[in-house]
């Protein structure tokens, strides 16, 4: 549509191509949110899965995205049903290269997820809520290193140490 709507300099065309569009639009993405939530329910399975694997927080950014979009392509509806026929043309270019650009970043986001196992198969290495709070509550930084006793103990720095270092 961003290609057909740049080389038509008619406004009140470009209002009829957007309207045709629009009905299409509305059927693709009603299909489209029907198909993620079906997917989510089945992939995620929990509340608790949402925040507590990285598949669930992938599934939420790119619901949050995809949420970004959905306004976006209101914003352009209700330009398209109420707009001043002068300023329809700027606005939909705009509108249809930010809705591009997150899109863009709504298909990476759902690339990334073939990399992670679906969060229904995770039932043992889940985050607990307290969990994340404690590790995102804001703390000053430290200005110094911690003490070696204060290390964990999975960290062998015995191993470490006895290790020759390489020659340049």
């Amino acid at each position: 549509m961003l290609i057909a709507i740049r080389r038509v300099s008619s406004a009140e065309f470009v209002r009829h191509l957007s309207a045709r569009f629009s009905r299409l639009a509305l059927v693709s993405v009603a299909i489209l949110t029907s198909a993620g939530l079906i997917l989510s329910f089945t992939y995620v399975g929990s509340v608790d899965a949402v925040y507590g694997t990285s598949y669930g927080a992938m599934v939420a950014t790119k619901a949050i995205l995809f949420g970004l979009l959905l306004f976006l392509g209101a914003l352009n509806f209700q330009l398209v049903r109420r707009g001043e026929a002068s300023s329809i043309l700027l606005r939909l270019t705009r509108f249809g290269e930010a809705e591009i650009g997150i899109g863009v970043t709504v298909i990476l986001a759902a690339a990334s997820l073939t990399s992670l196992p679906p969060a229904v198969d995770l039932t043992q290495d889940r985050v607990s809520s307290p969990e994340i709070y404690a590790r995102m509550t804001p703390r000053s930084p430290r200005l110094s290193s911690p003490a070696r006793k204060d290390l964990p103990e999975e960290v062998a720095w015995s191993k470490f140490s006895s290790c020759p270092l390489p020659h340049a």
